[in-house]
């Protein structure tokens, strides 16, 4: 989180108008200190980088609903779903999308969640929710959306496959950020249906500690993207360790210790 810390100030010191997106599953965790504090230190991290918005994935709820709660109530920016709803009152979990000016853009971000995994992940618990299918809730409030937007991403945590058919059968995402990725694609694939682009940066693993990060560049028009530029940065040891990150998670580690 050190080394992205400081590829994300390099990029923000480059331009104006930066959005810091996550697709999702990044707050439970399998390594020291994420594990050992039930993801505090993940959302403190990323509050530290001013995140703009993460989709919430079923990987956070092993956290555990109690928890995954608390985490969501710590966070300084929007955790996303518009298709987990709870049962009881019918209304989102968290919230379904947020929309904000970028430059002269209005831009709204929609999140999207794999409500399969919810429901095995669940258990039992998973009666509290409703979970609908992401791809008829997307086709719904993106016709809803398009009217007010100038630019729709998807944050969506469903996987290559059914990212792919969310850009071919949901006109109006420009771009879908996907998450629960299990091959990396060195480019960005781009619908033949709707244009949509579908950007993956990274694949999870058992003890990696998200060290690549993707880069998108778009050149806008009036009526969708113009032109884009994608890179997939790979943290190495060319970026050095930001020090507020790493005095961050000093902080945790020494709290652990005690």
């Amino acid at each position: 989180m050190a080394r992205r810390a400081t590829k994300v100030k390099e990029e923000r010191s480059a331009s104006p108008y930066v959005l810091l997106l996550d697709a999702g599953n990044s707050i439970y965790g399998d390594e020291y200190p994420t594990q050992h504090t039930q993801g505090a230190v993940a959302i403190a991290a990323m509050n530290l980088l001013n995140y703009d918005a993460m989709a919430l994935g079923a990987g956070d709820f092993q956290l555990g609903l109690e928890t995954l709660r608390a985490r969501i109530a710590e966070a300084e920016f929007p955790i996303l779903s518009a298709n987990v709803l709870v049962a009881e009152t019918n209304q989102p979990f968290v919230t379904p999308y947020i929309s904000k000016d970028v430059g002269d853009h209005r831009v709204t971000i929609l999140g999207l969640t794999d409500v399969e995994n919810v429901a095995t992940v669940l258990g039992e618990d998973a009666q509290e929710f409703e979970l609908l299918d992401p791809v008829e809730t997307a086709q719904q409030i993106v016709a809803e959306l398009r009217p007010q937007a100038d630019l729709i991403i998807a944050l969506s945590h469903l996987g290559t496959t059914r990212n792919r058919q969310l850009a071919d059968t949901v006109p109006g995402i420009a771009v879908i950020v996907g998450g629960l990725v299990r091959y990396r694609s060195e480019e960005p694939w781009r619908s033949p249906a709707n244009g949509t682009l579908l950007v993956e940066a990274d694949v999870p693993s058992t003890g990696h500690a998200g060290r690549r990060i993707g880069v998108l560049r778009l050149q806008l028009e009036e009526g969708g993207i113009a032109d884009y530029a994608w890179t997939d940065v790979g943290l190495g040891p060319e970026y050095s360790d930001d020090p507020e990150m790493s005095a961050l998670l000093e902080r945790y580690e020494a709290l652990e210790g005690e």
